[in-house]
């Protein structure tokens, strides 16, 4: 059975592979909270804040470089805190003519919103893992 959340997750995902080949965001964009914010971390060592608007301006920025890519969501796994608040943990792959061009780790935070919409609060993207890269398992 397919939950609420992952009905969500998976529009999100769909907007992103539209962003992907249509070069607008704004699909994406309203599924982001008000508060969204997260962490860029491209090893172990690092890791980089943003906020909403460093955010957006980040996504809008990957869209241009990578139009005409496909996202792919796999190993998803989402785990409910409460009724009205979810994580949702996948490797997120981008793929140019089906080979793989990009790979990270990624942790939401999603919420219940009194609109009653799912909203995404906080991401985690761990860049340059996943479940094909060489030395993990």
């Amino acid at each position: 059975m397919v939950t609420a959340v992952e009905e969500v997750h998976t529009s999100y995902v769909d907007q992103w592979q539209l962003a992907l080949s249509s070069g607008d965001t704004s699909g994406v964009e309203l599924f982001l909270g008000p508060d969204y914010h997260g962490w860029f971390c491209p090893d172990s060592a690092e890791s980089f804040p943003y906020d909403r608007d460093e955010g957006v301006e980040g996504m809008r920025e990957s869209v241009r470089r990578l139009r005409g890519c496909a996202m792919e969501a796999a190993h998803r796994m989402v785990s409910r805190r409460g009724d009205a608040e979810a994580l949702v943990f996948y490797e997120k792959r981008i793929l140019r003519q089906g080979a793989v061009l990009s790979r990270a780790v990624i942790l939401e935070a999603w919420r219940l919103h009194d609109d009653g919409r799912w909203l995404l609060l906080r991401e985690v993207t761990e860049h340059g893992a996943g479940s094909d890269v060489r030395g993990t398992r």
